[in-house]
């Protein structure tokens, strides 16, 4: 019996419920905020992280956990639920998981829960980078904004390998903080946005900045780029219609939006984004989500 398990993004649990109805799946255990399910893991979009693969093991005392774990893997977090004194002291047993920056490669690891005293589920598979979805970024207080976060965590999350000289189309830049992080990671960047960039940017070589309708900056306009970064807001079918004419341009290898949303998801909009890409919740995220697509992945 396969098993896998979800945990809902943090401040958005009933729409990972209203997810959860819309698409008929019924956990065979809830426990607080973690979900474990039976089959084949769906992706869903607005889970913090899922786990595949879920094993589930009796155990008889704290030793016999730690070293059942050892024998799986090195390094390990845990995911406090039921019993959390015992699952700390396993936890004491075993070489741990430490925080890194957002710029340092994470460590292979498992993740282990307690659902009681008794039962241990346990993985090694996850479908981000953190095993607890969590997304470990540096400070920067000359940053215009903390949206730098979201685009960098998305960047990981969705193994955008390469930005460095890539020739990149930003549509909503204002106030700058996904441009300046594009531009450090190397791109050329074309920033769009009805307001005008802080005069800080005016430095930048590698910035051409035009002031407009970023819905007019239609593939027949720009010509090829390699990457469309989009945080603006805007209603989802706009956007859907927008990534549509450019995918079926051909002048764009990868595109990364945020789906900006008011009120309760529309999860017939976001399956249509779905079916020519990957939409994921971030850690970063707000009440928005992530889409993504690429040549390669979705012809």
């Amino acid at each position: 019996m396969n098993l896998w398990a979800a945990i809902p993004a943090i401040g958005y649990e009933k729409e990972f419920i209203r997810e959860l109805e819309y698409r008929s799946l019924k956990p065979v255990l809830r426990f607080e905020s973690f979900y474990l399910f039976e089959g084949d893991r769906k992706s869903l979009f607005w889970s913090q992280v899922e786990w595949s693969d879920v094993q589930k093991r009796k155990i008889e005392s704290i030793g016999n956990a730690a070293k059942l774990l050892k024998n799986e893997a090195k390094i390990w977090e845990y995911y406090s639920l039921n019993e959390n004194g015992r699952g700390n002291l396993i936890h004491d047993q075993l070489s741990k998981f430490k925080f890194r920056a957002m710029n340092e490669k994470l460590p292979s690891l498992g993740v282990y829960t307690l659902v009681s005293k008794e039962e241990l589920l346990f993985t090694k598979n996850y479908n981000r980078i953190d095993p607890l979805g969590r997304f470990f970024s540096v400070e920067d207080e000359r940053s215009p904004s903390t949206a730098r976060n979201k685009l960098y965590e998305a960047v990981q999350v969705f193994e955008i390998a390469e930005i460095k000289e890539k020739k990149i189309l930003e549509l909503g830049a204002y106030p700058g903080g996904w441009t300046k992080a594009l531009l450090g990671l190397g791109a050329n960047v074309i920033a769009v946005d009805r307001a005008e960039l802080g005069v800080e940017f005016k430095k930048y070589k590698f910035l051409d900045f035009r002031k407009g309708d970023a819905f007019k900056f239609t593939p027949d306009v720009v010509g090829e780029i390699d990457i469309l970064f989009s945080d603006l807001i805007c209603y989802p079918e706009k956007l859907l219609d927008f990534v549509r004419l450019w995918q079926e341009s051909g002048l764009v290898k990868e595109m990364l939006c945020t789906i900006k949303l008011k009120g309760e998801c529309d999860f017939a909009i976001l399956d249509k984004f779905a079916k020519f890409g990957m939409i994921r919740h971030l850690y970063s995220n707000k009440h928005e989500l992530s889409w993504y697509w690429s040549a390669k992945s979705f012809s």
